[in-house]
């Protein structure tokens, strides 16, 4: 498979160092692109040679705020 992933994250300093507030998004199969599973290879089968599933998941994003300290 060859997805692409991409992460973004950003630190913004509070009161010094001791206090630190992080940005993150995260972004899974960013492209969006469809990977088809192994075609069916049952002879006597209607679906013969067909791919009828698909092997990855479509786009996944997801975002975090975390207070570090």
């Amino acid at each position: 498979f060859a997805n692409i992933d991409c992460t973004l994250s950003k630190y913004f300093p509070l009161r010094g160092d001791a206090l630190r507030l992080e940005f993150k998004l995260e972004a899974y199969n960013m492209t969006n692109s469809f990977m088809a599973t192994n075609p069916n290879l049952s002879v006597t089968s209607s679906l013969f040679g067909r791919s009828t599933g698909q092997a990855n998941r479509g786009r996944e994003i997801q975002y975090t705020i975390r207070l570090r300290f």
